[in-house]
């Protein structure tokens, strides 16, 4: 299970691009679909050209359609009141972010409603966790949110972030998944990480790998022992930092260029060390 044992509410995941925090991400979805939960996933832009607010729309976009084409029309129109009741004509702020929510709320396409800028933040933090926490009371199953690539995260998505998971911290329905690479961290994310410190919320953090790490590596991807495998494996360390996205990329090219074959094929030894046709 993935918070009965801790009781948080989701993870932090940090490292350098390549180190592996997505493949945590897509274990931590494995787990949730088991458990015959939801998944839903967001990647923040670093160029930041989209609109405030759009990459958690992405997520909510999902949600909405996915709840739109499995319910049924008792309580799509239940679901409609309830939102009706609790949004009104405010729900026509959240439409210009989420598309989608006519497909629940058709009335919220109907209207026009307008806030002033100083307001405008309140307002959207609020009709996004009212919104949250509506479905949620219609959905019965686990659902794990993935927010890629934080460090981009612009300020409103990064306060919307905040409230989602205050909202979330009493009955923990929603396990959320956050990734950044911590040598790309601004003083917006920083000021952000100090916001959520007392939430309920796992910390992971991946390092490169050794050199004897990498050896390691190499060696079961060889199919050979450490001490033949070590020399190779030192210029790979240094040509990767240990990064292991690109310690597998290199051993894969090789495999593709035919120089070696590390799934398929062993090198030759001589005199205790690894030698390659090149």
């Amino acid at each position: 299970s993935l918070n009965n044992k801790t009781g948080s509410q989701g993870v932090i995941i940090t490292g350098t691009g390549g180190v592996g925090k997505s493949r945590i991400a897509a274990h931590i979805f494995e787990l949730t679909r088991k458990e015959g939960g939801l998944v839903f996933a967001t990647k923040f832009n670093q160029n930041q050209d989209v609109s405030p607010l759009a990459q958690i729309g992405v997520i909510f976009n999902d949600l909405i359609d996915l709840f739109a084409t499995v319910a049924s029309p008792s309580t799509l129109l239940s679901l409609s009141n309830d939102l009706e009741n609790a949004l009104g004509i405010h729900a026509a702020l959240l439409y210009e972010v989420l598309p989608s929510l006519p497909r629940i709320m058709p009335s919220c396409s109907q209207v026009r409603y307008h806030v002033d800028q100083v307001n405008m933040a309140n307002s959207m933090r609020f009709l996004f966790c009212k919104l949250f926490e509506i479905l949620l009371s219609y959905q019965t199953g686990r659902i794990t949110l993935l927010f890629d690539d934080v460090q981009w995260a612009d300020a409103a998505s990064l306060s919307l972030l905040s409230s989602l998971l205050q909202s979330n911290e009493g009955a923990k329905r929603v396990y959320f998944t956050s990734c950044y690479r911590d040598n790309e961290v601004s003083d917006s994310l920083l000021a952000w990480l100090q916001s959520i410190s007392g939430f309920s919320l796992e910390q992971i953090k991946l390092e490169s790998l050794t050199p004897n790490g990498v050896n390691q590596f190499v060696s079961e991807t060889l199919h050979l022992f450490p001490r033949l495998t070590r020399p190779l494996s030192l210029v790979l360390h240094k040509k990767t930092g240990g990064n292991p996205l690109f310690l597998g990329q290199i051993l894969s090219a090789l495999g593709v260029s035919g120089r070696a074959s590390p799934l398929t094929s062993s090198p030759s030894t001589k005199g205790g060390e690894i030698c390659f046709s090149l």
